[in-house]
């Protein structure tokens, strides 16, 4: 053989293995692609809940009943519907349309502001099993979106289902959801200057003691004992009032969500990348195309979060405590029960 066809040769095996290599490269996919493939998959499931629910005959309001709901409750109730929709307007506008119009891109803040609004039609599927928790029916609803996922076990009929508010809750996580998952990055980065030297777990830790007592106070003494949600199982009983029981299994699961949710955005990779994002500079995007990829991937992000840190071990408790008393403020009065027993129904509620 000729050393010019020896040199070719070598030429055109070093040029192979080069292309090999670069096949191989564009075949793993990225941290990216991994999660906005499974937010794809996750939206279009949500799409197909969503869809089912507004053409079924679920798609009705739970009304109050008989019992006439306290001038200060419906103060409350109108009071937060249009401050959160305001305060969520506001963050849109400042976390979503601002930045896209000045730079093309939307931070990590507002693709979590618009992913949790959207998650929040899963808000009552942890009572998938069972019911154990209540809606003031009082709050503007059209029934329960998560009746319509495949396969629901719990009691349900048109105007008989927990009343998701449909303007309360989508708007509740859109400012708690980023607010809270900030609170946690200021703790876990407070505490990381601190103590240098604590691992990932113990600033984890440190976030959900924190988040731990957020619940105890933000729902638990805020928003139950003004009536406008209430649940079921042992709680603290020097933290009850008529209105207010935190169940122990909620306080601690709302630790998991939003430590979970924290960690999220506060591990990021040398390039400022969350999880759900790298590999992101890989890949020949347009301004949109990139946005539209992270916002899916924080969508997975956020989903998976609530539904294994929350949503699915809720559901599992209610399978061990099905007959968790409801408490008799529930019982007695039909604007806290979701017509689902008690006072207007036909049903006797657990423990009742």
């Amino acid at each position: 053989m000729a050393i010019g066809e020896v040199g070719e040769t070598g030429r055109s095996a070093a040029g192979t293995a080069r292309r090999s290599a670069r096949l191989t490269a564009r075949r793993r996919w990225t941290g990216l692609e991994v999660a906005a493939s499974i937010g794809a998959a996750l939206a279009v499931f949500e799409a197909f809940v969503v869809i089912r629910w507004v053409l079924g005959p679920g798609f009705t309001p739970v009304h109050i009943g008989p019992t006439p709901v306290p001038t200060w409750i419906k103060a409350c109730a109108i009071g937060f519907q249009v401050l959160f929709v305001a305060i969520a307007s506001v963050m849109i506008v400042r976390l979503v349309v601002l930045p896209w119009r000045r730079e093309r891109r939307v931070g990590f803040d507002g693709l979590l502001c618009v992913a949790s609004l959207l998650t929040s039609v899963y808000d009552a599927s942890s009572a998938y099993f069972h019911n154990w928790f209540i809606y003031n029916s009082y709050l503007l609803n059209m029934g329960n979106p998560a009746t319509a996922i495949p396969g629901w076990q719990a009691h349900t009929a048109p105007g008989e289902n927990i009343a998701w508010p449909i303007v309360f809750f989508p708007t509740l996580y859109a400012i708690v959801f980023v607010a809270l998952s900030a609170l946690g990055c200021v703790v876990m980065g407070a505490a990381q200057r601190r103590w240098p030297r604590l691992p990932k777990a113990g600033l984890m830790a440190v976030c959900y003691v924190t988040m731990v007592v957020v619940s105890i106070i933000l729902e638990g003494q805020l928003f139950m004992r003004l009536g406008l949600y209430l649940e079921t199982g042992a709680s603290i009983g020097a933290l009850d009032s008529t209105y207010s029981h935190n169940p122990l299994r909620n306080i601690l699961l709302f630790g998991v969500l939003f430590t979970g949710l924290s960690s999220l955005r506060f591990f990021r990779d040398d390039r400022g990348q969350t999880l759900v994002e790298r590999g992101g500079e890989r890949l020949a995007l347009s301004a949109g195309r990139s946005t539209a990829m992270r916002f899916l991937g924080v969508l997975a992000g956020v989903q998976l979060i609530i539904g294994l840190g929350y949503h699915l071990p809720m559901a599992l408790t209610t399978l061990a405590w099905s007959d968790a008393p409801w408490h008799p403020v529930m019982v007695q009065n039909s604007y806290l029960n979701d017509a689902l027993c008690g006072v207007g129904t036909p049903r006797i509620c657990p423990g009742g």
